[in-house]
């Protein structure tokens, strides 16, 4: 759509941007000082307690992980695994997940070893 004017300069053609009509927005995210109005705590504030139980939380997950693998398959290794991941995760305050973890890790280890001999 270019075209050569008179003196051999190249022109542009463009359609003029008036015959579009387009909605455009903006999302609203509340400052600060909106946010500590309405009473809720800043993002600063519950970052280190959220990392807190979130490191538990992740001990306990994978430990428990291990022992449940463990039952599918090599129970000898993951099991041991798994008993001291849910060792780890119980000095951690995680101690739901670890008694579970440690729990299925020995039954994982004792079930092997009852049965290792029909398989």
């Amino acid at each position: 759509m270019s075209d050569y004017n008179q003196n051999g300069r190249q022109e542009d053609n463009f359609e003029p941007v008036d015959r579009f009509r387009e909605e455009t927005a903006a999302e609203v995210v509340p400052l600060e000082r909106e946010r500590k109005s309405e009473g809720a705590k800043p993002i600063a504030e519950d970052q280190p307690e959220n990392r807190q139980i979130d490191t538990k939380s992740s001990i306990g997950i994978f430990a428990l992980v291990l022992s449940i693998l463990s039952l599918l398959i090599m129970p000898i290794v993951l099991g041991a695994a798994g008993i001291i991941a849910g060792i780890y995760a119980r000095n951690r305050d995680a101690k739901t997940m670890g008694n579970w973890a440690i729990a299925l890790g020995a039954i994982s280890i004792i079930a092997s070893l009852f049965l290792s001999p029909y398989l």
